[in-house]
């Protein structure tokens, strides 16, 4: 891959193909072709966040993780990009760790569900029973009706 100048347009289309690429699932090509992309232009957070993605489905979750930091620092509101950090810091055997960066997450949006259910599952698998309990009540109040955090916090209540 070549670079034909530094168009906007040229570098749209190499994350084109790279999105393809991944839709394919040759996670190596994918890399390679945003690392390219990325020497030209370090600060693309869309680059940065689709290379961690890459990396957490090629088992590279070390990368993943430094990836995915960068592009939180870029992006701080961007919500999703904590789940998938703390995907990465799960893989890596750091629950303390992706636990700080879902409750990042629900601290900036506290309605983010999905990152709420994910801090509660951590504790819960890292024997945290009280901060999983904690979490399933704070969840509750803004998701009353919620079946899943129900069947959470009567699993945590016994």
């Amino acid at each position: 891959m070549e670079d034909s100048g530094d168009s906007d347009g040229y570098y749209l289309s190499a994350q084109n193909l790279a999105l393809i690429v991944m839709k394919e699932k040759n996670f190596s090509r994918a890399r390679e072709i945003l690392e390219k992309i990325l020497k030209a232009r370090p600060d693309s957070a869309p680059v940065l966040y689709n290379l961690g993605l890459v990396c957490i489905k090629m088992n590279k979750y070390e990368d993943a993780a430094a990836y995915l930091e960068r592009v939180k620092k870029l992006l701080p509101e961007a919500i999703q990009i904590y789940n998938n950090l703390a995907v990465s810091y799960m893989r890596l055997g750091k629950p303390d760790k992706a636990a700080e960066v879902l409750k990042e997450a629900v601290a900036l949006n506290p309605e983010y569900e999905n990152g709420r259910y994910n801090l509660i599952v951590i504790y819960k698998k890292s024997g945290k029973k009280r901060e999983a309990l904690a979490e399933t009540e704070k969840a509750l109040k803004i998701f009353p009706n919620n079946p899943v955090f129900l069947k959470l916090y009567q699993e945590l209540k016994t």
